[in-house]
């Protein structure tokens, strides 16, 4: 099962994709990928985990993030995720 909050999220994320689609013209390559460059290519493996420092690292300096909690929580309230949701779904907030 999906969390809403993660639902919601994709569907955002959809809009803002078929944004940068239109956005890219011609240039735009078409391979069906969730998660993608500004041109529709494939991510590659070190650009998901630079981008996921850089999204631990604002949590962090936001002062949303102790030391003590999950990687997983970081990123939820990096997100705005409300706080009540991350403790049910990680007992961290």
């Amino acid at each position: 099962m999906i969390a809403p909050f993660a639902i919601e999220s994709l569907k955002e994320h959809r809009v803002r994709q078929l944004e940068a689609k239109l956005k890219a013209g011609a240039s735009w390559q078409e391979h069906d990928y969730v998660f993608c460059t500004l041109h529709g290519t494939h991510l590659g493996p070190n650009h998901v985990v630079e981008e996921f420092k850089l999204l631990l690292h604002r949590c962090y300096k936001r002062g949303k993030a102790k030391r003590n909690k999950t990687p997983q929580a970081a990123s939820r309230l990096a997100w705005d995720v409300h706080k009540h949701v991350v403790v049910a779904h990680t007992g961290y907030a």
